[in-house]
């Protein structure tokens, strides 16, 4: 069968519509249809997802160069710190919302503790790390997009899927629980769909021009308190080299290059 190769102005319209599709998902989960965030991982993945054999549609139009909108939080590790150990889990895109009957992941959306977006450019963006689990099981936004759009009934059901995904999935893997008025509330669930949603509004954020700014998206349910989905880590700060004092003799040569003895230079 002959083919023929669509045009800029092709893959122009085919991107207007593909963002259209996107915010239109995004609404009807915001309304409380989260199901939708299924097909807004398919979306992303016809966006975003190259490989040798496919093109995505930002490297056909030459748009992977973009400086993304990347609203994912630090994951509080400081450079300058070593031996860190991590006291829970950690997901970037999305809260956890505490209402009087249950325990729901809610995305961000404009709403980032600390009001500090970043902007990433594309392999940055793509394969940053999202999700550290109690299992220390990690996804990065490409990981869990294509999870979902090309396994779990985005534009596939696979057969097996991944158990590190079943985890965040399915068995709360994050660690996540809440109680209010004396009563536990059943483990959330939805991390992967929650993610999906965020990383939607920052694919909008980044692509349609005056994009309006927008408050968490609660699904519909509006919690009483929404706490921010990273946990503590303890480490060791890093001894600047500068700060260390050499070994030395006190009739040995001062390290600090004056030629003379250390006990009259910097050992007096």
């Amino acid at each position: 069968m002959s083919q023929i190769q669509q045009t800029t102005e092709d893959l122009q319209k085919q991107l207007d519509s593909q963002l259209e599709l996107l915010s239109v998902l995004s609404d009807l989960y915001d309304q409380g249809q989260t199901v939708v965030a299924k097909s807004i991982a398919s979306s992303i993945r016809v966006l975003l997802h190259k490989t040798q054999q496919s093109h995505s549609l930002l490297s056909q139009l030459k748009l992977e160069d973009t400086d993304f909108f990347d609203s994912c939080l630090v994951d509080g590790i400081p450079e300058d710190y070593e031996k860190v150990k991590r006291l829970g889990s950690y997901a970037g895109l999305f809260g956890i919302g505490i209402s009087s009957e249950e325990t729901t992941y809610v995305p961000y959306l404009d709403d980032i503790p600390g009001k500090n977006p970043k902007h990433a450019k594309y392999e940055d963006y793509w394969n940053r790390i999202v999700f550290y689990d109690k299992n220390n099981g990690t996804f990065t936004r490409k990981e869990i997009v294509l999870a979902v759009a090309n396994k779990d009934g985005g534009s596939h059901v696979d057969p097996f899927l991944d158990k590190k995904y079943v985890d965040l999935a399915k068995n709360n893997s994050l660690g996540w629980e809440g109680s209010a008025n004396n009563q536990q509330h059943k483990p959330p669930e939805g991390a992967e769909l929650a993610a999906m949603r965020q990383i939607a509004h920052e694919v909008l954020r980044t692509f349609v021009k005056n994009y309006p700014q927008k408050k968490m998206s609660y699904g519909g349910k509006k919690p009483f308190a929404v706490m921010a989905g990273t946990g503590p880590i303890i480490g060791i700060k890093k001894r600047n080299p500068k700060d260390l004092v050499p070994k030395v003799g006190r009739n040995d040569k001062c390290p600090c290059g004056s030629e003379i003895k250390y006990k009259k230079c910097h050992g007096k």
